[in-house]
């Protein structure tokens, strides 16, 4: 009788819902978390050179968190709120939650809450951690008819929020059952008189001796039961609770009028540019340029024009005011003036906030122009040299081909446009 047997290769390393398990802790290691390491120093490696400064890394800040977590649109750049994300992620959980009590993610949780009343009472409480990220969805404005005494941070006995289910069951709810008309507390026998239920003295004296508190209650928020209560709404929602306006528009409002914010905001993402020549012209906007006047505040140095040694340098006099960049944009309107049928007339406006013109097709080109402009005065700037057409229009034709290799929209609408203006 022959026997056959089949030879199967043991495998070292198995891998299980994206985690490789071996008994080697060599192999493990390597193949678990080194690439997520490699991956995660690529993601910063990239960070790093986009030279993003406006937060201060570790120094002073030249815009508030609140300004560069607005949308375009406002001034911002969409950053994320790590705050708003945490309390954004609590009150999806809180939602689901009410879906699905039953569900095996949510009935423990739901079992202990309640102990205390349920999840319904708790969100009607001014409670601490996961539900008061709910409350931060409403407006405060105290009334003691509206305030409820049980599982609320600030009526506490010991550092302990209270919660009696024997006077929960007598509908003693808000803090208005227990005070008179006058809105004082109740006296111990004044209490006995109003709510005709026995209660000890000890019980009640536990109730009254509470630390000095601020109450608090929440109107008008979002409906956390509705669709639209996602987690970008909820931080949306958050954000516009503490959103503030930028001081570039204050400054500027003041130089300039009738102005389209939503246009200036977002007109470099119009184009396909680089993330520099968008900074140039996001930091003029802030008055945050670094001119040697703003940096003089901060360090020791002279305030003099890089170009004209004689004169003060500022925003408006190194982009505009300043002769030699007076002459830059002048040979632009020549420019446009030689090789169009157009005639321009660039003014401080245009140059700080964006050039308007009836024919869209020349307004969308001179602001291209422009944005490109701005950024080869900064480059000079900090060169030591001045600014010169000659060389920006080198730099305009290196950038045309370089965006006739892409097939995107932007890229193509680009050339397009340019093509039918200069040919």
């Amino acid at each position: 009788m022959k026997f056959h047997y089949a030879i199967f290769q043991l495998k070292k390393t198995v891998k299980y819902l994206g985690i490789y398990i071996s008994r080697n802790l060599k192999e493990r290691q390597e193949k678990n978390f080194n690439p997520k390491i490699q991956k995660t120093k690529n993601i910063l490696n990239m960070w790093l050179q986009r030279d993003v400064s406006m937060i201060g890394r570790n120094k002073r800040r030249h815009l508030q968190k609140e300004i560069l977590a607005g949308s375009r649109a406002e001034g911002g750049v969409e950053l994320l709120d790590f705050g708003d994300l945490n309390y954004g992620f609590k009150i999806k959980w809180i939602k689901e939650s009410r879906k699905a009590p039953d569900s095996l993610w949510y009935f423990i949780p739901v079992n202990v809450f309640e102990k205390m009343g349920g999840l319904q009472f708790l969100l009607l409480c001014d409670y601490d951690q996961t539900l008061t990220a709910a409350k931060l969805c409403f407006v405060h404005n105290f009334s003691p008819h509206k305030t409820i005494i049980w599982n609320n941070e600030y009526i506490t006995r010991k550092n302990k929020s209270l919660y009696l289910q024997k006077w929960m069951d007598k509908n003693i709810i808000y803090l208005s059952d227990i005070q008179s008309e006058t809105g004082q507390l109740l006296s111990y026998e004044e209490f006995l008189k109003s709510q005709l239920f026995p209660v000890t003295f000890k019980e009640f004296k536990r109730l009254l001796m509470l630390s000095t508190v601020e109450f608090y209650s929440y109107q008008h928020g979002i409906d956390i039961k509705s669709k639209r209560c996602t987690n970008k709404h909820i931080r949306k929602y958050l954000y516009s609770k503490r959103k503030i306006s930028p001081c570039g528009k204050c400054f500027w409002g003041s130089h300039f009028t009738h102005v389209h914010w939503e246009k200036s905001w977002t007109l470099p993402h119009k184009f396909v540019i680089n993330n520099k020549i968008r900074e140039v012209h996001f930091k003029i906007l802030h008055n945050i340029y670094p001119t040697n006047s703003n940096i003089s505040h901060f360090v020791n140095i002279g305030t003099a024009c890089e170009f004209r040694k004689s004169e003060e340098e500022d925003i408006k006099h190194l982009f505009f005011e300043c002769c030699h960049t007076k002459l830059f944009w002048r040979k632009m309107e020549l420019y446009f003036a030689n090789k169009t049928t157009h005639t321009i007339k660039l003014e401080l406006k245009a140059i700080i906030l964006d050039y308007m013109n009836n024919n869209q097709e020349i307004q969308y080109i001179v602001n291209l122009f422009i944005l490109i402009g701005k950024f080869h005065i900064h480059k000079s700037k900090f060169s030591k040299t001045l600014p010169s057409f000659e060389s920006f229009n080198i730099e305009v034709d290196n950038y045309i081909k370089s965006i006739r290799l892409l097939q995107n929209k932007k890229s193509q609408h680009t050339i397009r446009l340019y093509e039918e203006i200069f040919n």
